[in-house]
Parts: structure tokens; C-alpha cells; sequence
């Protein structure tokens, strides 16, 4: 009886043991097919959407042709191998994209719509013109539209036009009147108006010296006979030539 115990044991063993090496096998053999099979429908989908075309929204400033020079490397690639993150990466490195919505659009289009940096002013230095942004890099825009720009004129004056434009431009008396900023020695900025009317600023408390002047002009410009020059250099005090 033992004797028949250990065979079948035995038996059962041999069988369990040839069953899940047979199991294991055709386990194998599926996933290796399953593998070939959609590595093979991958590249059949993957020639089948290759990008052909860029579709740009909201473009004001910028051309499409920018545009395709930074995204060459895309043309001809296959949708499916298109990391779009990295291309909003790569546009947002542009000082002229603020930012970007980029979506695939099967089966050979990525549509990108831009959100453009706003022109902010006018950087006039060394016989040459650029526009700037609020914090005061150059934008190159091909297609630039007609705006009514303050200009500021001097070294560095494009890193420190912000604070000052930000402040007259909460002036609509002002701000409509404004021609043009100097920025002297690097440190203050002298301002000309229309009429002619140059407005030196001082150094500090530039906010309460733009709201004296802003009072003084609106309110007394006609009393002001040729005055040209408003020096607000000292504190506290105002002086017309």
C-alpha cells in the first residue's frame, strides 16, 4: 500500500511538473507573437501619421515662418514619436511666446495656438531700435503691428523701463501725452512730454514726484506760458524753466 502511495505521488508530481513547463512554454510563445504582432502595427501606424503641416492660432505678431524654424526638427516625424511638451519647451524659449497649447491632430497636423508676448516699449540705443518686452528683452516680431509705443532711450534703460511706464501709464493724463524716457547715467530718467516739454525725474520717490506732475500739467499747463523744463530732482520741491 505505501508502494502505491509513493507511485502515484510520484505520478502526480511528474504530471504537475510537465503540465506548467508545457503551460510556461506556450506562454512564452503567445507573449513573443503578441510582441511581434503589435511592434509590427506600431510601424505600420507610425508611417501612416507622419506630420505634414503646422495649424498656428492666434498669431498677431509673429509669422508662421518663426515659427517653422524653431519646429524643422518635427517635419516628416511620426506623430506617434512627437513628445509635445518638448515642443512647448523649445517655443517657450522664445522671448516673443508667452506660452503655447500644442495638440495632434491625426492623422498628419499639430495644431499649436500661441499666446504672444505683449510690446511693451521701444529701446532706442546706439542707432538702434528695438521692441522690448515689460521686462525688457528684444522681441523680433515680423509681422509687427501699429503700436503706439513709449520710447526709452539709453544703456540699459530696456531693463528699467517697467517701473517707470507702469507708473506714468496709471496717469491717463500722462500716459496719452508721454513721447519719449532718457535714462541718465543709468540711475534716473529724464521724460519728454508733448508740447516739448521735458520733465526731469530724481532718483528716488519717482511715484510721488510722477503724481505731483501729473496734478501740475493737467491742471496748469496753459498757465505754464513756455516753460519747457519741470525739474523734480529735489524732494519736495519743483522747479520750471
Amino acid at each position: 500500500m505505501r508502494k502505491i502511495v509513493i507511485v502515484l505521488t510520484l505520478l502526480v508530481s511528474s504530471i504537475y511538473f510537465l503540465e506548467n513547463n508545457l503551460l510556461k512554454g506556450i506562454k512564452n510563445k503567445i507573449f513573443k507573437e503578441f510582441s511581434i504582432s503589435n511592434f509590427k502595427i506600431f510601424e505600420i501606424l507610425k508611417n501612416e501619421v507622419i506630420l505634414q503641416s503646422f495649424n498656428f492660432t492666434n498669431l498677431q505678431n509673429l509669422s508662421e515662418d518663426q515659427l517653422k524654424t524653431q519646429l524643422a526638427i518635427y517635419k516628416n516625424k511620426s506623430l506617434l514619436e512627437i513628445d509635445i511638451n518638448l515642443i512647448s519647451e523649445n517655443l517657450i524659449k522664445m522671448a516673443e511666446v508667452k506660452s503655447v497649447i500644442v495638440e495632434k491632430k491625426f492623422p498628419n497636423i499639430l495644431k499649436i495656438e500661441v499666446k504672444e508676448t505683449k510690446p511693451f516699449a521701444l529701446w532706442s540705443y546706439k542707432s538702434n531700435t528695438n521692441v522690448i518686452s515689460k521686462d525688457g528683452k528684444i522681441l523680433n516680431f515680423d509681422n509687427l503691428r501699429n503700436y503706439e509705443l513709449p520710447v526709452v532711450k539709453g544703456p540699459k534703460a530696456n531693463l528699467n523701463a517697467k517701473n517707470l511706464i507702469e507708473i506714468i501709464n496709471d496717469y491717463e493724463y500722462l500716459n496719452n501725452r508721454i513721447v519719449s524716457a532718457d535714462f541718465i547715467s543709468e540711475y534716473r530718467w529724464n521724460v519728454l512730454f508733448k508740447d516739448n516739454i521735458l520733465v526731469k525725474l530724481p532718483y528716488k520717490n519717482v511715484k510721488q514726484s510722477i503724481k505731483l506732475l501729473n496734478k501740475v500739467l493737467k491742471n496748469n499747463l496753459n498757465n505754464l506760458n513756455q516753460k519747457k523744463l519741470i525739474d523734480l530732482r529735489v524732494q519736495g520741491r519743483i522747479f520750471f524753466k
